[in-house]
C-alpha cells in the first residue's frame, strides 16, 4: 500500500449519499478555508484568461449554482474534517501541524 492524497471529496457524485463512507477511508481530513470573496476572484482571474468567458457569466454562473452547492454541500463538511486551515491555506502554523501528522502517518503506517 501507498499513501494516497486526495484533494476535493466533492468529486464524488453521489455525494451527500456516501461522503461518511469515503471519509472513513482516510487517515486525516484536512479543509482549507479560503474566504469566498478570494474564491469569486481567483475564479475571475482563471475563467477570464484560461476560459475565455466573461466576468458577467462568471458571476452569474457563481450566483446560481457554485455559491449554493458551496453552501449545501462543501461548506457543512468541513464539520468532520480533523483540521480545519484558515487563511485559504497561507498559515504556518497549520502546515507545521499536517506536516507533524502526516509524518505520524507514515512513520507508523
Amino acid at each position: 500500500m501507498r499513501p494516497i492524497i486526495f484533494i476535493g471529496c466533492n468529486s464524488n457524485p453521489d455525494y451527500e449519499k456516501n461522503l461518511a463512507t469515503a471519509i472513513s477511508f482516510f487517515d486525516l481530513h484536512v479543509y482549507i478555508d479560503a474566504p469566498l470573496d478570494i474564491c469569486l476572484m481567483r475564479r475571475v482571474e482563471r475563467d477570464t484568461q484560461q476560459r475565455g468567458r466573461s466576468t458577467t457569466e462568471i458571476i452569474a454562473q457563481y450566483q446560481e449554482t457554485v455559491r449554493p452547492m458551496f453552501m449545501k454541500f462543501i461548506e457543512p463538511s468541513k464539520l468532520l474534517d480533523d483540521i480545519i486551515v484558515p487563511g485559504g491555506g497561507h498559515n504556518q502554523s497549520a502546515v507545521e501541524l499536517i506536516s507533524a501528522r502526516l509524518r505520524d502517518i507514515l512513520t507508523n503506517w
